[in-house]
C-alpha cells in the first residue's frame, strides 16, 4: 500500500486497447475495482473467462524485477495449493508489459499484467466467525511457509530496506508524525514508537525471517460460502507489499486488518493466533512483541493512510479506510495495555494450547448397519482409532492414549510429542442428533472462559469447525484384490459373488473402507488412476463422503500404500516361507506410491472426483 506520486489514471477506452493490442482480447464488460496506489480493472473479454488487468504505479513500474518476483510467488503459491491469482502470458509471451501512456500527468510508463479472476468477496463483507478468523490466521502462515521455499534469480530485491509499510522499518514513521500536529493521536503513536525501540527492537533477532505478503488485510482476503452455512477463503490478492521481513510481521498485520472490520476487535487476535500456530507456533522473543507490533501496524495504517490523502485526494475515501475505526481500536488496546490485552482469553487462550485445546467436540454414530434394531448410544473407539481421529481432525500427532471415564460418552487424554495435553470428547450417539444443543454448551464453555471462569474451550479442527460429525460403522478394513470374488456375467462383464476374510472387521470410519478398497483396487489396474472416480462413484450410490471424508480421501489411499508396504515386509521377516503372498503389494505398490505422490493430491482429486461424478452406474 505505498502510496505514490504517479498512480495510473487509465480511461476504460485505453483499458480495451490495451487489451486487444497486448492480449488480443476483446473486452465486453469493464468494471473498476479499487486500489490504494495502482490501477485495477475487472474485465470479461468477448472471447470467455474473467480477468483482473492490473497497472503498476509509476514508481513500481520502474522495477521490473520487484514485479517479477511478485509475480512469480503468485504462481508458486497457486502450484502449492493456495488461491492466488496467476498472470497471463501476452501475445509475444511476456507476463508483463511496460507500456508509455498519456494518462493525464504527461507521459509516463506503466507495467501491464492480466491477472486470472479469483471469485467471492472481500473477507470485510461477511460475519467473521472465529472459525474463519482461525482459517484467515491458519492461511496466513502457510503462505508464509510456502514463499519460505521459493527460488527465484532475483529474489535480493525483496531486500526493500526504505519500504516504509514494512514492520521492519517502523520507526521511519517519525517523519510523518506531523500530519498529526494538533491531533491527540499523535502522543499515542510516539508513545507506541517507543515501545517498538525499546522492547521489539532489542528482541528482533530472535524473529525468524521469512518472505512476507506485508498486506494481508480484509480487503485482499476473498472468501466464498462453504457447504456449513460459513465461509472459506478463495483469494489472496495484492502481492506489492512482499519484503523480506518475519514470520511474526505477517501474524501481526492479519491480526490489526481482522480486528477493523469485527464489532468486538479484542475477540480477534485469539483465533487468529490459533489458527497461525496450528501451522507454525510462535517462539517467546515473537509471542512477547505480538501486541506492540499489532499497534505498530495500526499507527503504519493511520499515519501513512494520510500522508498519501495528501498524494492522492481523489482517492481520500479508500485510502482512510482503515481509519473509520481504526483509531478507536489503536487507543482501546493502547488503554487495555500488553499485560491486559494478553491475558484476556480472546487474545491468547486460543493460542496456548494447553489451555484451549481442551474440550474437542466430535460426534461419532456407532452403527451396526442400516437394519441394526438395537443401537448401543455409547462410542467404542479404540485407541488405534483415536489416534488416526486427533491427526486427521486436528492435526494432532498423539504419543500417549489414555482413556478416561465417563457416564454415556468416550473420553481419551491425547498427548503429543511435545508434552500438550488435550481430551478427546467423543459423544453418545443420541446426544449427537442435537448438535444445536452441542454447539450452545460448547459457546458457553468458551463464554465462561472469557468471564474468567475455568472452564474449557474447544479448538477448530483443521477446517475451522468446532466440532465434527464422523459417521463411524463396523468396517470389514481389507477389502482387497484377494478377498473379492467375481464371477462372469454376460457381454464379457463380472460381477461380485463374494466376500472374504473378515479378520481385519473394526469398528472405523466408512471413508477408510473406502481408501482400502481403491489402493487394492488400483494396484492390479493396467490404469490405477481411473479406479478411484469408479470405486467411488459406486460408494456414493450407496452413501455420499462429506467434505471432510472426500478431503481426507487422497492421503488415506496413501496411508493404507504405506501401511501394506511397510507391514508386508516386516511380515516376511516373520514368515519367510510365505514371503510370496506377504509381498503381493509390493509387486506394484512401490511405483503406485511414487506415482501418487509426485501427483499430488489437487491432480489425483481432480481426476477422481471428476471421474465419479460422470460415471454411469449401468
Amino acid at each position: 500500500m505505498s502510496a505514490k506520486h504517479a498512480k495510473p489514471n487509465f480511461s476504460q477506452s485505453q483499458v480495451s486497447e490495451l487489451l486487444k493490442r497486448l492480449f488480443r482480447l476483446t473486452a465486453s464488460e469493464i468494471r473498476s475495482l479499487p486500489s490504494y496506489d495502482d490501477q485495477n480493472f475487472h474485465v470479461v473479454p468477448v472471447e470467455g473467462g474473467e480477468y483482473v488487468l492490473k497497472i503498476m504505479n509509476a514508481e513500481d513500474s520502474k522495477n521490473p524485477a520487484l514485479i517479477e518476483v511478485q509475480t512469480h510467488a503468485m504462481s508458486f503459491l497457486y502450484q502449492n495449493g493456495l488461491p492466488a491469482q496467476t498472470a497471463m502470458p501476452t501475445a509475444s509471451g511476456q507476463l508483463m508489459s511496460l507500456e508509455e501512456i498519456d494518462c493525464g500527468n504527461d507521459c509516463q510508463k506503466y507495467l501491464v499484467r492480466l491477472l486470472t479472476y479469483l471469485p467471492g468477496t472481500t473477507i470485510s463483507k461477511v460475519p467473521l466467525t472465529p472459525q474463519l478468523l482461525y482459517e484467515t490466521g491458519k492461511t496466513a502462515a502457510r503462505m508464509d511457509l510456502i514463499l519460505q521455499e521459493m527460488e527465484h534469480p532475483q529474489l535480493s530485491v525483496l531486500q526493500r530496506e526504505n519500504f516504509k509499510w514494512s514492520l521492519s522499518n517502523f520507526t521511519m514513521l517519525e517523519a510523518f508524525l506531523s500530519l498529526l500536529d494538533g491531533d491527540p493521536l499523535q502522543e499515542v503513536v510516539k508513545s507506541v514508537i517507543h515501545q517498538y525501540k525499546s522492547s521489539v527492537v532489542p528482541k528482533r533477532s530472535g524473529f525468524r525471517k521469512c518472505i512476507n505478503h506485508g498486506d494481508f488485510n480484509d480487503l485482499n482476503v476473498l472468501v466464498q460460502p462453504d457447504e456449513r452455512d460459513g465461509y472459506k477463503i478463495s483469494g489472496i490478492l495484492d502481492f506489492g507489499d512482499m519484503n523480506s521481513g518475519y514470520y511474526i510481521h505477517e501474524l501481526a498485520i492479519a491480526i490489526m486488518y481482522m480486528m477493523t472490520e469485527h464489532p468486538n476487535p479484542i475477540e480477534v487476535g485469539g483465533p487468529v493466533l490459533a489458527g497461525w500456530e496450528s501451522v507454525l507456533p510462535l517462539n517467546e522473543a515473537e509471542r512477547e512483541c505480538l501486541y506492540v507490533l499489532v499497534l505498530s501496524r495500526f499507527c503504519q495504517s493511520l499515519v501513512l493512510a494520510r500522508h498519501s490523502v495528501t498524494l492522492q485526494p481523489e482517492n481520500t475515501e479508500y485510502l482512510m479506510i482503515s481509519s473509520k475505526r481504526g483509531v478507536l481500536i489503536l487507543r482501546q488496546l493502547w488503554e487495555l495495555g500488553k499485560e491486559q490485552v494478553e491475558k484476556t482469553d480472546e487474545f491468547t487462550t486460543y493460542s496456548t494450547w494447553s489451555l484451549f485445546v481442551i474440550r474437542n467436540h466430535i460426534f461419532l454414530d456407532c452403527k451396526k448397519g442400516d437394519n441394526a434394531t438395537a443401537v448401543n448410544p455409547r462410542p467404542t473407539l479404540t485407541p488405534l482409532q483415536v489416534t488416526e481421529l486427533a491427526l486427521t481432525l486436528y492435526g494432532v500427532a498423539a504419543t500417549e492414549i489414555t482413556t478416561l471415564p465417563s457416564y454415556l460418552d468416550q473420553n481419551f487424554l491425547v498427548v503429543d510429542k511435545e508434552g500438550t495435553k488435550y481430551v478427546l470428547k467423543i459423544m453418545n450417539s443420541e446426544d449427537s442428533k442435537n448438535a444445536t444443543l452441542l454447539e450452545v454448551q460448547t459457546l458457553t464453555l468458551s463464554f465462561l472462559r472469557q468471564r474468567g471462569f475455568p472452564a474449557q474451550t474447544a479448538v477448530p479442527t483443521t477446517t475451522g469447525q468446532l466440532m465434527s460429525m464422523e459417521e463411524i460403522g463396523i468396517i470389514h478394513a481389507d477389502l482387497s484384490d484377494q478377498n473379492i470374488l467375481v464371477t462372469a456375467v454376460a457381454n464379457g462383464h463380472h460381477e461380485v459373488s463374494g466376500i472374504l476374510d473378515f479378520s481385519l472387521l473394526t469398528n472405523g470410519c466408512y471413508v477408510f473402507e473406502v481408501a482400502v478398497m481403491i489402493m487394492y483396487l488400483m494396484l492390479e489396474n493396467p490404469s490405477p488412476l481411473d479406479v478411484g472416480g469408479a470405486v467411488l462413484s459406486g460408494w456414493e450410490s450407496v452413501m455420499l463422503l462429506s467434505d471432510e471424508e472426500r478431503d481426507s480421501l487422497f492421503l488415506l489411499v496413501l496411508c493404507r500404500l504405506c501401511q501394506s508396504l511397510v507391514y508386508g515386509r516386516h511380515n516376511v521377516k516373520k514368515n519367510p516361507d510365505n514371503k510370496k503372498y506377504l509381498l503381493a503389494t509390493a509387486k506394484n505398490g512401490t511405483r503406485l506410491l511414487t506415482k501418487l505422490w509426485e501427483l499430488g493430491k489437487k491432480e489425483v482429486e481432480r481426476k477422481w472426483f471428476t471421474d465419479a461424478s460422470t460415471y454411469s452406474y449401468n
